[in-house]
């Protein structure tokens, strides 16, 4: 009796979000170090010791191979493979990508998109890096010459919080983060004016870094209208946030508002700009 040939896949694969990153890098490179040259397959091979058919198996993803493979690709441009830039083979994973690669954001039921430059970033739910639970939500740059900001956020009438303090809090995760990242709060009076803020930028997120707990602390004073909240990422890299809470804490809990008033001289300094 003739033996089935097994179709199982094994190995695995690029995802868009990894093939995105790979290109773009390779792209990069190819102009600033090749003088705008594509690199061919044998000398992508030679710079990560891979066979060249390995080099197409990585770009095409039609073949699974070791994630090693995937690994020594992305050194080639000082790429690090992470969780989200790659998986198993699956037909249907790979044809449910495509089809979605040219759909809108999918932006949290809730929430809104504000920023500057929003058209150079993607935002969305993403259910492949994981905190708790089924979803996670991201903000990441279309390209690394990324140089705007972008916020995911939300706005609600301040009535039941009037008079406490409140503590932001969340998880957020990070990669290749050059210009920086975080959570923040802000609180409005009734014409508009903002009463307190904290973005983080003083204790901003760069980098790649692991799910960490993060907060942002501010006094909602008597007259205060509406409070807005989200997490931010500023320039190119990726940001995830889950895990997000919004809660009345003592006042034994340190406000985190930068403290600006702090930093003014006592008196003119310098005046005659000898020092």
């Amino acid at each position: 009796m003739q033996q089935r040939r097994s179709t199982r896949k094994r190995g695995v694969i690029l995802t868009n979000i990894g093939l995105q990153k790979l290109q773009t890098a390779k792209r990069k490179a190819e102009i600033w170090d090749n003088d705008g040259d594509r690199y061919t397959l044998e000398e992508l091979g030679q710079r990560s010791g891979l066979a060249p058919i390995t080099v197409a198996k990585v770009l095409n993803r039609e073949t699974g191979v070791d994630k090693q493979s995937l690994v020594l690709c992305f050194s080639i441009f000082g790429l690090t493979l992470m969780d989200a830039d790659f998986t198993k083979p699956s037909d249907r994973l790979l044809q449910a990508e495509d089809n979605n690669a040219d759909l809108p954001s999918a932006i949290p039921q809730g929430w809104q998109v504000t920023g500057t430059r929003t058209q150079d970033y993607d935002v969305r739910l993403d259910t492949t890096v994981i905190n708790s639970g089924s979803a996670t939500a991201l903000i990441q740059s279309k390209s690394p010459q990324a140089d705007g900001f972008v916020t995911l956020m939300q706005t609600f009438k301040a009535e039941d919080y009037r008079g406490q303090r409140l503590q932001l809090s969340g998880y957020l995760k990070t990669e290749a983060v050059e210009t920086w990242a975080g959570l923040w709060m802000r609180i409005d009076g009734a014409e508009g004016e903002i009463l307190s803020f904290d973005n983080m930028q003083n204790r901003s997120i760069t980098g790649t870094t692991e799910w960490t707990q993060y907060a942002v602390v501010l006094d909602a004073p008597i007259a205060s209208d509406r409070i807005a909240f989200g997490f931010l990422l500023a320039g190119s890299g990726r940001v995830w946030c889950d895990r997000l809470n919004l809660e009345p804490v003592s006042l034994e809990v340190p406000t985190t508002v930068f403290p600006t008033e702090l930093q003014l001289p006592t008196k003119p300094v310098n005046l005659d700009f000898e020092q």
